[in-house]
């Protein structure tokens, strides 16, 4: 495939995968109708970074990666996820991908730039508001931070009825 035609296809991908984040969050949606299958509070989420292998240093989004796992570089995608875990129970619930600087920089897409830890505050602030949202937070010292913490705390402080700081959610 060549010319117009692998152009074509290309756009068509892109377009498709484009829709599928949404997606994705729709289908969480719906497992959550699923007494089976649900978020109760005693499960728990885990953070974590993982490294998707890849051949292709051109593609958009692929980079070098230091692989804790491996304890090395690794060329591929980095997803930031988030996974329920209860019993016999788990699955992923979100899994943005993050996109270093230089890599942006050099397609022009510098202002599409997030922080790892500023990606993990968004998906704190979207898992933690789903029903049934467990109670205990499992992540590596990467992620353990000040700001972090300060959003957890916020959506699982005692006093659930006091709605009189919404602060952290703006930052």
């Amino acid at each position: 495939m060549a010319g117009e035609s692998k152009a074509r296809f290309y756009r068509g991908i892109h377009e498709i995968a484009s829709g599928m984040p949404g997606f994705y969050r729709e289908t969480i949606k719906h497992v959550q109708d699923d007494p089976a299958m649900k978020m109760r509070e005693d499960g728990i989420f885990i953070l974590d970074e993982h490294i998707i292998p890849h051949s292709s240093e051109g593609m958009e989004s692929v980079s070098w990666f230091h692989s804790t796992t491996d304890d090395k570089r690794i060329l591929g995608h980095s997803m930031i996820y988030v996974h329920y875990y209860r019993k016999d129970v788990e699955y992923p619930v979100d899994f943005p991908f993050y996109r270093r600087l230089e890599e942006l920089q050099a397609r022009g897409a510098k202002a599409g730039f997030k922080e790892k830890n500023e990606i993990a505050r968004a998906l704190f602030k979207t898992v933690c508001q789903i029903h049934g949202a467990p109670r205990i937070v499992v992540m590596d010292s990467f992620f353990m931070t000040k700001e972090n913490v300060t959003v957890l705390i916020f959506f699982y402080r005692e006093d659930d009825d006091d709605e009189s700081d919404n602060s952290v959610l703006d930052r």
